[in-house]
């Protein structure tokens, strides 16, 4: 080997050795340290994890009853302070945002019941005028299937609604 060639792989192997080494290096941003409720969440899982290790002993038949009744009530009445102070830190921006949101959903429920109490409180006269008008213009008065009796135009040749032939007994 050639002592470029020694130099350029102890120059990687430096290489990768720093990036390795990097997180390891660097101290943890601020935001990442653990607040008081991310503590808080750490300290549930555990409890949570303790309860189905006990209970799981339990059912296999590792633990006798008189040992097992105890140290659940214990992990319950610990797990029961830990969500109780969980309860207390809740973010108090959570709740303005839920707040204006749910503000924000009533005026927009607001807008929609006053929209269709509007539609409601129109007249349907201008509709029923609009059909009423229609029919009389397209149909005379006495043009009816002999057949079915459904009535029928003065141009129709045969009967919409069961296709008896109109103009033979219609008279011209």
């Amino acid at each position: 080997m050639t002592f470029g060639s020694i130099l350029i792989g102890l120059a990687l192997a430096i290489i990768v050795v720093l990036a390795l080494a990097r997180p390891f290096m660097t101290p943890p941003p601020i935001n990442r340290l653990p607040s008081k409720r991310r503590q808080l969440l750490i300290e549930k899982e555990q409890i949570l994890d303790q309860l189905n290790a006990l209970d799981f002993d339990f059912d296999t038949g590792k633990i006798p009853d008189e040992v097992y009744q105890p140290q659940r009530e214990r992990l319950l009445q610990v797990a029961e302070a830990i969500f109780k102070e969980m309860d207390t830190l809740k973010p108090k921006r959570r709740v303005a945002a839920v707040n204006n949101n749910t503000t924000a959903a009533r005026d927009v429920d607001a807008e929609v019941e006053a929209a269709i109490a509007r539609q409601r409180q129109q007249p349907r006269t201008a509709v029923a005028k609009s059909t009423a008008v229609d029919q009389p213009a397209t149909r005379q008065k006495g043009n009816f299937c002999p057949q079915c009796g459904a009535p029928a135009d003065a141009n129709d040749i045969f009967c919409v609604n069961c296709g008896h032939r109109l103009l033979a007994s219609q008279p011209a």
